[in-house]
């Protein structure tokens, strides 16, 4: 099933590759904004920050909503990223990681996240959910449904936007993170704070490695949100 899901993310790429040189300025901007949200809330804080490192506690309705998002942007379920992530922190830059730059070649690692080993016990209290265990079960129809609904519901210059928002969100995860911030073929963590624009709150890698924080820099609004709303 992770080979199917994998097609689609590099279908997705080609297409936000033609869809850069044929949508508006207005529309890429856009799409840059939609990238952020997957990038830095649905991804970052929600299934990175929440699912795998436990650092926030939003209510259920809030985890069964992102979880469907997050899903159909091909980022994974909370059971699915989270074992995967945990399995990384754990064997981190091993041959046992299942995205080392130092044992994996660049090629498998950005197109190859859906075929990644993982062991989904792993995933620990995230497995309590049955909304999200479900969503895991059928994970692949699910996120092929949802994508065509997207398809045959929005005009296509907005499809288009959300192809290139998921397509880049997926490709800086895996490329700044697990690349880029693991010293490209050394497989050291590194802080890159000058790829802020793309990774954003992720861009300081060692430093997570060391010691996941639900603030990991100076300042951050979707933090200062959660707080307010209580959800810490």
């Amino acid at each position: 099933m992770g080979i199917t899901i994998t097609g689609l993310y590099i279908t997705f790429f080609a297409l936000s590759i033609y869809a850069l040189f044929t949508l508006t300025t207005t529309q890429i901007i856009l799409a840059y904004i939609l990238f952020y949200f997957l990038l830095e809330v649905v991804m970052s804080l929600f299934i990175h920050r929440w699912a795998t490192h436990n650092l926030w506690n939003p209510p259920v309705w809030f985890q069964n909503i992102m979880s469907v998002v997050s899903m159909t942007a091909l980022i994974g379920t909370p059971i699915s990223y989270s074992a995967w992530h945990r399995t990384h922190h754990k064997t981190s830059d091993t041959t046992s990681d299942p995205h080392s730059p130092k044992h994996m070649s660049y090629l498998d690692i950005i197109f190859g996240t859906h075929t990644h080993k993982f062991n989904v016990k792993k995933a620990g209290s995230r497995l309590r959910n049955e909304w999200q265990l479900l969503l895991t079960k059928y994970e692949t129809p699910l996120v092929f449904m949802c994508n065509v609904i997207l398809f045959l519901a929005l005009p296509l210059e907005m499809f288009l936007m959300w192809v290139i928002a998921v397509a880049m969100s997926k490709f800086w995860m895996v490329f700044g993170t697990g690349i880029v911030c693991h010293g490209y073929s050394k497989g050291i963590p590194t802080n890159v704070p000058y790829m802020y624009p793309l990774i954003f709150n992720d861009c300081n890698h060692k430093d997570h490695h060391e010691a996941p924080k639900l603030q990991p820099l100076k300042f951050d609004l979707w933090v200062w949100l959660i707080k307010r709303f209580g959800w810490t």
